[in-house]
């Protein structure tokens, strides 16, 4: 549920419009733990066309025909183009709006736009058709990974430290002992605060 939210598509747009980029990375950072690199400093970062004359995916699509692009993009954009069917408050939507012309002052200022793609391919290299298609590919494919960055997580909140090299093996455990019940929250926040990682700091 957690990537159905409002909240999570409030904070990943810019209050008008909404990109893939801040919203696949925010998926790779706070879901999976592997966040994407930095752009390099010379490299223009697609805004979305407000006038509805290109979609960001055909902006995009223009930007990863940079090699240097293309390598991060290539992680970045599957998990942002998932959740494009969301507008920037999260409500469901199937077409951009974009800002009309010659509309009165009582009138809305927005017209529909292009139709909202919401399908993508994966960096494994399978395809999905939307937000439940991906969705049900991460549980199938990255629910360890989703567990582990969690289990992470919860260990740095409980200790006030980060989790150092050292300390993977525990973070692991705890993970391996999840991973038949399908790793639910209660059973290993009691693994955390059980952990030698807890008790020992």
């Amino acid at each position: 549920g957690l990537l159905t939210q409002a909240s999570v598509h409030k904070i990943t747009a810019n209050g008008t419009t909404t990109s893939p980029i801040p919203r696949g990375n925010f998926v790779l950072a706070n879901l999976l733990g592997t966040p994407a690199p930095p752009p390099p400093a010379a490299v223009d970062i697609p805004e979305p066309d407000t006038r509805g004359t290109t979609t960001i995916r055909e902006q995009l699509d223009a930007h990863r025909n940079s090699p240097v692009c293309a390598s991060c993009h290539r992680t970045i954009d599957p998990p942002g183009f998932a959740m494009e069917s969301f507008d920037p408050i999260g409500g469901f939507r199937t077409r951009y709006r974009v800002v009309g012309a010659d509309k009165a002052r009582w009138e809305t200022p927005y017209d529909q736009g292009p139709a909202v793609d919401a399908t993508g391919v994966t960096p494994d290299g399978d395809a999905f058709s939307g937000l439940e298609d991906y969705k049900q590919l991460l549980l199938a494919q990255k629910l360890d990974q989703v567990a582990r960055h969690l289990a992470t997580s919860l260990v740095v909140y409980a200790t006030g430290a980060e989790v150092e090299f050292a300390d993977r093996d525990a973070v692991e455990r705890i993970v391996d002992q999840g991973r038949p019940d399908g790793h639910p929250l209660r059973a290993m926040i009691h693994r955390v605060v059980e952990s030698e990682l807890f008790s020992s700091r």
